[in-house]
């Protein structure tokens, strides 16, 4: 994906990732004051699907996103990494099991360069420094076999905002991602970037990811995935194969009742 052009080129190989199925079993998260922000939850991410999660704010999509990469923990019920059952204290034990984030608003160095971003805690080194030309070489590679056309010496200051997404995309596949989640990933591209990401998506998982795609545009998730499952109230109020429900039905389960077509 790039903030300028097109989709990533379909000829881009990516390397052998060992595909990671994940399952969420009767999940609930009720914090201290009381509140229940998800109830009950149930449901599983094969590799090489793209399943979105769809749902209103407040719905449950955040939190459920946060217990997958080691913000929050579960008050009940159980994670389940390849049929194992896990339990992530820290995004640094998520990210080592093979989970990735895209969260909406990316943050990043604006003085470092995209490999210096990118290799950010995981840094390649020399001695007690940074080992620059390692890290480039290194970013370099990831970004050719994502299809993610990045310079890696660039500094971060001189990209745009889609750029920078680009660069969290390109630091989550780095860091090994077997599990791809993406937090509204839409919400700061112009239409040519985002159909430019749905593109990536898709081919990222038809080469065995397991792509979360965490969105309330209903046209999204009918254009790249697989399956969906919306969430209403912190509960699963429906989950099908994409490809047996329309635009409407989908609608009808994120807020409760049917929709009137537009």
């Amino acid at each position: 994906m790039s903030a300028s052009s097109g989709t990533p080129p379909s000829s881009a190989p990516i390397g052998a990732t060992p595909p990671g199925r994940l399952s969420l079993h009767g999940v609930s998260k009720r914090y201290p004051t009381g509140t229940l922000a998800v109830d009950q939850v149930s449901l599983s991410i094969a590799p090489g699907e793209v399943h979105a999660i769809v749902g209103e704010n407040g719905a449950g999509k955040s939190t459920v996103m946060k217990m997958l990469y080691g913000l929050e923990q579960p008050s009940a019920g159980e994670i389940h990494l390849d049929g194992r059952p896990v339990r992530w204290r820290t995004p640094r034990e998520a990210i080592a099991a093979g989970m990735g984030l895209v969260p909406q608003h990316v943050t990043l160095v604006p003085s470092f360069t995209v490999a210096e971003n990118v290799v950010l805690g995981q840094e390649p080194r020399r001695g007690p420094l940074l080992d620059t030309r390692v890290a480039i070489e290194q970013v370099a590679e990831t970004a050719r076999r994502f299809g993610l056309p990045l310079d890696p010496r660039t500094p971060v200051s001189r990209l745009s905002l889609g750029e920078q997404q680009a660069v969290g995309l390109l630091k989550a596949l780095h860091q090994g991602a077997r599990i791809l989640m993406l937090d509204e990933p839409t919400a700061v591209l112009a239409p040519q970037q985002a159909a430019a990401l749905m593109t990536a998506l898709r081919r990222y998982a038809d080469h065995g990811l397991a792509v979360i795609l965490i969105t309330h545009r209903i046209a999204e998730i009918r254009e790249v995935s697989d399956r969906f499952t919306v969430l209403r109230g912190g509960r699963v109020a429906g989950s099908a194969a994409t490809r047996d429900v329309g635009e409407a039905e989908i609608a009808a389960m994120v807020v409760g009742r049917a929709v009137a077509p537009r």
